[in-house]
């Protein structure tokens, strides 16, 4: 038979193929790398370019020439030649990407995919990345196959399995260079993206679960067992314990096989983990599930959805997202301060105020408040529906200065349906009344909601000093208040259901106790041991927290949790010099505040600023101003405080919020806006005309040139 006929098919490469990238898969690879190292160790020159033709057109008494090539060497030479010599029509090897030089690649952007791999390919894929300590996709582009080739535990299946490899990416990639496929929008098998692509919510459902499918066919039983029972996916969730007993091994055990295996199925996706992250951000709310519904249903339960979504995601708390951990009846207070409904904006900003919660988690609140029956949301407005008696009743006398009877009252929550139960409509309901922050009797069957009392500017410690004159006086343990307004010079000309608001609610913090059942409207004094006052306890939990403190967080310290009584005593404290407000929503002591800072130096800075100027000062002034001078960022609350504990001792005159060195002719900074600026002007003219008698930044005078529009608006 004769010789060539016996010869296996060999896939012959160029002779123009370089020696770096020549690679026969048998024994021609050892003649050529023992032909290489003997022409490099003595420099004979025999290989010139460094090509496989070099080796082909050799002669015999060259190559017998080098060193260390003996018979066998020859006689395979010979074979090689004669291989070539019979096959005239050997095609050269296409380059790394055709037509397109290798340096234009954006290799930074590329990643193999490794689900597209074989059980082997990744085997030795990992082995290549662990051998050069990089899981860069040029490692494999550069391979060659001599420079592992006397590496310890390196054979020639792992050089095969690379170097195939290789060549598969070399076809993506030209294709990709070519433009018939794109890899960014994940049309390639092999290779991935690493840079963010936008992908739609329901598209990486469906990756995610081919991926899932495709891993678990991958692994053996056991692992996909572990992973189902563990993630709740297709099968009942399970504790690592109970997995650990259907295979007969230690809870330790299983928790350690599905760390590995929850690693593998990492890199087995195909979309990075950042790359889901940044895609599902902007919509991870309650409808999620419904948008990924084919990946979802594979879940016994929809936490273990949001679970299986955050650890792919780089271990995201999805679930706190969706529904974060905020009290339920959050809302509430707003409702019964400011009534219903509300605007989407104005809940997100309050929800924000109150809580942790950010302005891309705000919706998410909402929409959980709603799944509770909470709140409905109606187009772009926000209503409550599951207040307390106190809370609706409240929220409906938001609505009406001048007050309602209880009837009314009654008729108007029970219609809109926005408490838990309906009120009382034959009688006043002592549940909606009892301790209520907002709502008082302000005459003989109507009550009015407390922000139409303006706490403001009535003076609550003459009204306790008036009572005790009259305990002195008359020497009794208890009296009628009505008795008390009738004879005190200071009372006679107030409104008697605002004292009596007064005394009910904030008549403890002086030692006065208030009963007003069946209109008995009795007023007793308990002599003896003073308990500790709710000032008491703010100033505690300051010096407590060594850290300034906001206003819902002083109202969970009141008996009554209520927002408005925190801000009487922070008012009243602050008028004290107790406490101080450093910021928009935030107070402290004096000596907290301070503590950090030259005190003296900004008194002085403050005192300049009212020697230069020949009109009274907003705070906003020294904060722009001393900022800049001391370069420093304290809010013009902070600079407010200063100013307000020290405007006696520097003999600085003050209306409220105005300071200066001269007398202030206006009550207020609403009072001077009053007198300089029109309704119908816009605000910047209406900037203008106040700030030629009242120093104030553009930004501040603004707001409350806006803030006065909308009073107007409102009256």
């Amino acid at each position: 038979m004769n010789d060539k006929a016996e010869r296996p098919t060999i896939n012959l490469p160029c002779p123009d193929t370089s020696l770096n990238d020549v690679h026969f898969n048998n024994k021609f690879d050892k003649l050529i790398l023992r032909i290489r190292n003997s022409n490099d160790s003595q420099d004979f020159g025999v290989i010139t370019e460094n090509k496989l033709s070099d080796i082909i057109n050799l002669t015999r008494s060259g190559l017998s020439g080098l060193p260390g090539i003996g018979k066998k060497y020859i006689d395979l030479w010979e074979e090689l030649k004669s291989l070539y010599e019979e096959n005239h029509n050997i095609q050269p090897l296409k380059p790394l990407v055709e037509n397109v030089p290798e340096h234009k690649m954006d290799f930074d952007g590329m990643a193999i995919n490794f689900s597209a791999l074989s059980a082997i390919e990744k085997k030795n894929l990992e082995k290549l990345y662990r051998l050069k300590g990089s899981k860069d996709i040029l490692e494999v582009m550069n391979f060659k196959h001599l420079e592992f080739e006397r590496t310890k535990g390196v054979g020639k299946k792992f050089i095969n399995t690379v170097l195939g490899l290789k060549e598969k990416l070399q076809i993506e990639l030209a294709k990709i260079s070519n433009g018939e496929i794109d890899y960014k929008n994940m049309e390639s098998e092999l290779i991935l993206s690493t840079n963010f692509i936008s992908i739609s919510v329901e598209r990486i459902g469906n990756i995610l679960l081919e991926d899932i499918d495709n891993f678990l066919d991958a692994i053996p039983e056991d692992e996909q067992e572990i992973f189902q029972y563990r993630w709740g996916f297709v099968e009942s969730q399970l504790t690592l314990e109970e997995v650990g007993v259907k295979h007969s091994v230690t809870r330790e055990r299983i928790r350690q096989k599905e760390a590995s295996i929850n690693s593998k199925l990492i890199r087995n996706m195909r979309l990075t983990q950042e790359n889901i992250w940044l895609n599902l951000q902007d919509n991870i709310n309650l409808k999620l599930p419904q948008s990924m519904e084919n990946l979802s249903a594979c879940f016994d339960k929809e936490k273990n959805f949001y679970r299986f979504l955050g650890y792919i995601c780089g271990d995201k708390n999805i679930s706190n997202i969706v529904r974060p951990d905020i009290q339920t009846d959050m809302l509430n207070h707003f409702f019964a301060e400011h009534g219903e409904p509300c605007s989407i904006y104005q809940a997100k900003e309050y929800i924000q105020a109150s809580s942790s919660v950010n302005d891309s988690n705000a919706g998410n609140v909402l929409d959980y408040l709603s799944e509770l029956r909470k709140i409905e949301i109606k187009d772009e407005n926000v209503c409550p529906k599951y207040l307390k008696k106190n809370e609706a009743a409240a929220c409906v006398l938001s609505k009406h200065p001048q007050g309602l009877p209880w009837l009314d009252v009654a008729k108007i929550v029970n219609s809109r349906a926005i408490s838990r139960t309906d009120l009382n409509q034959d009688r006043p309901d002592n549940q909606a009344l009892f301790d209520s922050d907002f709502v008082y009797l302000a005459g003989k069957g109507v009550y009015k909601h407390t922000k139409y009392m303006n706490l403001s500017e009535i003076d609550i410690d003459s009204i306790f000093e008036s009572l005790l004159v009259f305990f002195d006086e008359t020497n009794r343990d208890v009296f009628h208040l009505n008795e008390v307004c009738r004879k005190s010079i200071f009372l006679q000309d107030k409104d008697y259901y605002a004292i009596r608001y007064i005394v009910k609610m904030y008549g403890e913090d002086y030692g006065f106790y208030f009963d007003g059942k069946s209109q008995a409207d009795s007023v007793g004094l308990e002599k003896g041991f003073k308990n500790i006052t709710q000032k008491d306890v703010i100033l505690q939990a300051m010096s407590i927290n060594q850290k300034p403190m906001t206003k819902p967080e002083i109202a969970a310290l009141l008996k009554s949790n209520s927002i408005s009584h925190a801000g009487y005593y922070l008012e009243q404290m602050m008028g004290d010099e107790q406490i101080v407000q450093v910021d928009r929503m935030l107070y402290t002591t004096p000596e907290i505040a301070y503590k950090e800072i030259d005190l003296p130096r900004y008194i002085a800075g403050i005192n300049k600023i009212l020697l230069n100027e020949h009109r009274p000062v907003d705070p906003s002034i020294f904060q722009h101003r001393l900022n800049i001078d001391f370069n420093e960022t304290y809010s013009k609350y902070f600079y407010s405080s200063i100013a307000k504990n020290n405007y006696r001792k520097n003999k600085w005159h003050r209306k409220q919020n105005l300071y200066s060195l001269h007398d202030i002719k206006y009550n207020s900074l609403t009072d001077a806006i009053n007198k300089h600026c029109r309704s119908d002007f816009d605000t910047n003219t209406n900037f203008k005309r106040l700030s030629e008698f009242i120093a104030i930044t553009r930004e501040s005078a603004q707001v409350s040139i806006e803030n006065w529009k909308q009073t107007l608006k409102d009256c």
